[in-house]
């Protein structure tokens, strides 16, 4: 009789370690995102933006859009500290900061800078950006809805869009009108966030003492 109940007590904890992990890739997947660059003649070849979330943990790659070849961090880049910035659909002054973002590229040089963009801005940024930073287009609201129009009304879809999770994970809410900035460390924790215009000179003294650590 004993040894029946072992046996049972071994098969309801080997379900219940199945189930945990099941759920922890699925959630895995829900929060993990890839972003093409903003398409030019210059840039038809570029790397892929691919970024997952967990809380405040964020995990950053590269893959070419020809291979399923996946870059993660180098040497060198270990040493960096990560700046995304996000411009979202309905902000009306996003794209004047980019100028800023590329002078602090060139003051701060440990300094990892990521731009995603709303999909509803890239035909704007497409004709009207002449910067050197790469800029990543941000379809997941696109492909949400498109999946909620085939998905049935029995079963809500579970996914969700890049700047939902990130404002859940962040624990904050961002505006749709509002640029928006995340600062990780060299082990891409977030360590701070922004929204709104934010001053050149305190990303730059806030970057350089995060590199300095």
């Amino acid at each position: 009789m004993k040894t029946n109940k072992l046996r049972y007590s071994f098969l309801l904890a080997f379900l219940c370690a199945f189930i945990f992990v099941a759920c922890s890739t699925h959630k895995d997947k829900e929060n993990s995102f890839s972003f093409a660059p903003l398409s030019t003649s210059a840039n038809s070849e570029a790397s892929i933006l691919n970024i997952a979330i967990q809380k405040t943990k964020f995990d950053i790659s590269t893959s070419s859009p020809s291979a399923s070849d996946t870059k993660t961090q180098s040497k060198d880049s270990k040493q960096k500290v990560t700046l995304i910035y996000y411009m979202p659909s309905e902000c009306l002054s996003c794209a004047s900061s980019l100028v800023h973002l590329d002078t602090l590229s060139k003051n701060v040089p440990l300094l990892d800078i990521k731009v995603v963009a709303s999909s509803k801005l890239k035909a704007a940024l497409q004709d009207d950006y002449t910067g050197k930073l790469p800029i990543y287009i941000d379809t997941s609201s696109e492909d949400l809805e498109a999946k909620t129009k085939e998905s049935s009304s029995k079963k809500p879809l579970e996914k969700k869009d890049f700047i939902n999770v990130l404002g859940t994970n962040l624990g904050i809410e961002i505006k749709p009108d509002e640029p928006f900035f995340v600062l990780l460390d060299k082990e891409h924790q977030a360590v701070k966030s922004y929204e709104g215009i934010i001053l050149e000179e305190n990303l730059e003294l806030d970057s350089r003492a995060l590199v300095a650590r």
